[in-house]
C-alpha cells in the first residue's frame, strides 16, 4: 500500500482519536481561576491557547465544601433567577457564564476552578519525526501503534481492519485490527488515574472527553 501519501493525515488522525477517548492526564489543563463576584453572572477571562472545551468547575472559599458547578453548552443573557450558581458555560470571546446569578456574597471570597480539555497537537510532515510531538506516555504507545494499524488496513481498504456495530441499547462490538485497538485503549483507561466529576453532578467526565 502506498501509506506515504497519506501517512501524515493517518499518524494525525489516530492520534486525535486517542486525545480524545478519555480526559487523559496530558489532555487536561486548569484555567486562571475566576472570583465570583456579586450580583455577577458574566466573566472575563482569556482562556489557554490550548483551550478546547470545559469539562468540570466548582466554587471554593477554602473554608466549606466545594460548590459543583454543571457544565452546560451555553446560557441565555438575560438571567432573572438570582441564587447560588450551579451551572456554568464557556460563551466565547473570553466570556465565561454562571447561573443563577449571584446575590450578594459574604466573606470569604469565592473563586470558580475550572478544569478544561486540551485542542491535541496537530502532527504534520515537519514534526512527526520530531521526539515529543506526539504527546503521551512511551508506555502506552503500543495503544497508538494499534490504531495506526487499523487505519491503515482501511485505507488499503483491508479485511482485516475489522468492523464496527451498535445495537438499540448503544452497545458497541468490534471485530479484527479494530477490534485490538478498541481493547487496547479500554486497557489504557483502566491504568490511567482519570478524574472524575462530584457524584451531585450529573455528568461523568470521562462522557465529555
Amino acid at each position: 500500500m502506498p501509506l506515504e501519501r497519506i501517512q501524515t493525515r493517518l499518524l494525525d488522525d489516530i492520534n486525535k482519536t486517542l486525545w480524545m477517548a478519555a480526559p487523559w492526564r496530558w489532555t487536561v489543563g486548569t484555567l486562571t481561576a475566576i472570583t465570583l463576584l456579586s450580583d455577577t453572572s458574566d466573566y472575563v477571562v482569556a482562556p489557554p491557547a490550548d483551550f478546547l472545551y470545559l469539562m468540570s468547575a466548582y466554587i471554593a472559599d477554602g473554608s466549606n465544601t466545594p460548590i459543583h458547578l454543571e457544565v452546560v453548552p451555553s446560557i441565555p443573557s438575560s438571567m432573572i433567577v438570582v441564587g447560588i450558581p450551579q451551572f456554568i458555560s464557556y460563551q466565547g470571546t473570553n466570556t465565561f457564564r454562571v447561573t443563577p446569578r449571584p446575590g450578594t456574597l459574604i466573606s470569604p471570597t469565592k473563586t470558580i476552578v475550572c478544569y478544561y480539555k486540551k485542542i491535541a497537537p496537530v502532527l504534520t510532515a515537519s514534526n512527526i519525526y520530531t521526539a515529543g510531538s506526539l504527546i503521551m506516555d512511551d508506555e502506552h504507545f503500543h495503544v497508538y501503534e494499534a490504531g495506526v494499524l487499523w487505519a491503515a488496513y482501511m485505507y488499503g481498504d483491508d479485511q482485516r481492519a475489522g468492523t464496527a456495530n451498535v445495537d438499540g441499547t448503544g452497545k458497541w462490538a468490534f471485530t479484527g485490527q479494530r477490534a485490538t485497538f478498541e481493547a487496547a485503549v479500554s486497557e489504557m483507561k483502566s491504568r490511567e488515574p482519570l478524574p472524575v466529576y462530584d457524584a451531585r453532578t450529573s455528568r461523568d467526565i470521562k462522557e465529555v472527553a
